[in-house]
């Protein structure tokens, strides 16, 4: 994605989450469980499931996903 499409994608996520329309979730991968750095350099995956084991119902469609791999 060029430079300038992400600087305005950031652009509008800051917008949705100052407003409150949308909540930022971190999640946290563990590389011993899950390869990450090859699942987001997959490019015939076109979507991101993620199990989730808190927080289910306050998550949802419209909300920021940010991924930490520790």
């Amino acid at each position: 994605m060029p430079e300038k499409d992400v600087e305005k994608l950031i652009a509008c996520l800051d917008v949705r989450v100052d407003s409150g329309q949308s909540r930022v979730w971190i999640f946290q991968a563990n590389p011993d469980r899950f390869d990450v750095l090859k699942a987001v350099s997959c490019e015939e995956l076109e979507e991101d499931v993620w199990l989730v084991t808190r927080y289910q119902k306050q998550i949802h469609a419209g909300d920021v996903g940010l991924r930490w791999m520790a």
